[in-house]
């Protein structure tokens, strides 16, 4: 009874938590789907913007804080990691091996997508495969699919860096 209780009021940080990851991946993905931002507003100013593209822009306004949105994320996990490994009936140990393979299975799932999606991009449309563009987009796929190999992927999978890069981190 207490625990379904406990639930229902930590109901709204479950929220925020999920919000929170919402914005992360908002942020992450506004740099494929929006570039510019001041320069764009030069060129193309607000008025001249459909709906749709000024609801992109406002989205991309209004994710700007997506470092601070890991953090919030990251504390409200580690709080309900922590509230669940004490409600649970495993052991320690236990509950660790489990959340592991909770963690790990679809990292690694996400990683022989990412390995693959990158592998076959550059065969569709190697036009974004530019070295020394000035978009740093083309710079970034560049130096990710030229790092691409067997070996790379490996290391990603185990957290061992290869050179300054993870496969699908490249700074």
């Amino acid at each position: 009874m207490a625990i379904t209780v406990l639930k229902k009021q930590l109901g709204n940080l479950h929220i925020l938590r999920g919000l929170s990851a919402l914005y992360v991946v908002v942020y992450h993905a506004k740099f494929f789907f929006w570039s510019g931002g001041t320069a764009f507003l030069e060129e193309f100013p607000v008025t001249d913007l459909s709906f749709w593209e000024k609801f992109i822009f406002i989205i991309d306004m209004m994710s700007s804080a997506g470092k601070e949105m890991v953090f919030v994320f990251f504390l409200l996990s580690g709080f309900f990691i922590s509230l669940s490994l004490e409600i649970s009936k495993y052991k320690k140990w236990q509950f660790l091996i489990i959340r592991t393979i909770r963690i790990y299975m679809p990292f690694v799932l996400s990683m022989i997508i990412a390995f693959i999606c990158l592998y076959v991009s550059f065969y569709i449309n190697k036009d974004v495969f530019i070295e020394n563009s000035n978009y740093q987009l083309n710079n970034d796929l560049f130096e990710a699919h030229n790092s691409l190999n067997i070996m790379s992927f490996l290391k990603t999978l185990f957290f061992v860096r290869d050179a300054n890069n993870f496969i699908g981190y490249n700074n």
